[in-house]
């Protein structure tokens, strides 16, 4: 296939989801301030836009915007984003929260020593 514009997304996309006729895009804000002479520069200005560091979710039969959610303040990037079909409550267990020992599985027979090193 061929790269085909859909939607623009005011950032630096770095993760791509897509469910059933659906993309899920995460964008970062640029690290000096700049996206230094990258297209995306001139395209967030010529929208009249800013960057932002985001999720979207995109119709990719319309190319319209259903849904999206904006970071500000300390987060200032994402580094990926994805769908995860049949959860509704997914969560993220820090490596120095408790539950990540019955939460977390890890293969091999450093999965012991990985799991109380961490905790």
């Amino acid at each position: 296939g061929k790269a085909e514009q859909v939607a623009f997304c005011p950032g630096f996309a770095r993760g791509l989801s897509f469910w059933r006729g659906y993309a899920l895009v995460g964008t970062s804000l640029p690290r000096d301030g700049a996206f230094k002479g990258l297209e995306l520069e001139a395209n967030v200005k010529a929208r009249d836009g800013e960057s932002r560091c985001g999720a979207y979710i995109i119709d990719t039969r319309q190319g319209d915007i259903l849904h999206w959610i904006r970071f500000d303040g300390a987060v200032r990037e994402l580094f990926d984003a994805s769908f995860i079909p049949g959860v509704r409550a997914p969560m993220c267990v820090g490596l120095g929260n408790p539950e990540m020992r019955t939460l977390i599985t890890f293969d091999g027979e450093a999965s012991g020593s990985t799991a109380e090193a961490v905790a």
